[in-house]
């Protein structure tokens, strides 16, 4: 990482940070490089993102949507499945890096819920 990758990842937050964060664990799902072990590791490494994401969004002080966040946690539910097959070599990894993407571009698009 450069010093200006640090600095641009200290002054992102919110939605900019989250939207950061699934596009880089999507690229490196989709070009892990060629170290042994490293595609293991970028599917590893975006399960716990995805489990992160689920577990913020149980939380009752989570303000997202209902309907948003329910759908959410099912895709991470989908995500962890995937994941695992994916280690087993029972399948790929591109719906895991579609789900990044979308959601990410979600995140670039979807106007702020504001409170009524």
């Amino acid at each position: 990482m450069t010093p200006y990758d640090t600095l641009r990842r200290e002054s992102l937050s919110g939605r900019a940070l989250e939207r950061e964060v699934l596009a880089r664990a999507a690229a490196r799902l989709e070009s892990p490089g060629d170290a042994p072990g490293a595609l293991e590791r970028a599917v590893e490494a975006n399960r716990q993102l995805w489990m992160a994401l689920a577990a913020d969004l149980a939380l009752p002080a989570n303000a997202c949507p209902p309907a948003l966040k329910a759908g959410l946690i099912s895709l991470a539910a989908y995500v962890e499945r995937a994941s695992g097959a994916a280690l087993r070599g029972e399948g790929g990894t591109r719906a895991l890096v579609e789900i990044n993407r979308n959601v990410a571009a979600g995140l670039v698009d979807a106007p702020r819920a504001e409170a009524a």
